[in-house]
């Protein structure tokens, strides 16, 4: 019995150490976090690298939750991650269809882009110039 509370305690560090989680889409939370069911129904809150969405009851917070939404709902997902942020968020790299949806939330054609955060891997990726320049003037606030 010990054992088994043991192993039960130990799933999200070993989940968190994982450099790749897959399974379906079952809930969008905002622009920038999601939930997955993995194998097992084993549900994994998502938080997509390197961006910051405006959140939920926040200008374009509608706007962004609906893209995301657009790209990922009900579909099947792989999770490149190595980290969990401080709400036990898993944070990693989206992708669908081999397609970085992290990018093409920041790529995206309204004003529900995102600004990019601290050492981004999108930071030097990112051409789109509407990104680059208000990301550098613009406070979150404005967001």
């Amino acid at each position: 019995m010990r054992l088994l509370i043991v192993l039960l305690l130990a799933i999200p560090f070993v989940a968190a150490s994982a450099a790749t989680l897959t399974g379906r889409t079952v809930r969008v939370t905002d622009g920038d976090t999601i939930v997955i069911l993995s194998e097992g129904n084993v549900q994994h809150r998502i938080r997509l690298q390197g961006i910051d969405a405006p959140e939920r009851g926040q200008a374009y917070g509608t706007k962004s939750k609906e893209h995301l939404s657009e790209r990922v709902a009900g579909r099947f997902v792989v999770v490149k991650t190595d980290k969990r942020d401080r709400y036990g968020r898993v944070i990693g790299k989206v992708l669908v269809g081999g397609k970085d949806v992290c990018l093409e939330q920041i790529n995206a054609p309204s004003k529900a882009r995102r600004i990019l955060r601290g050492e981004s891997p999108y930071r030097v990726r990112v051409s789109h110039p509407p990104v680059s320049s208000l990301a550098s003037v613009a406070e979150p606030k404005e967001w």
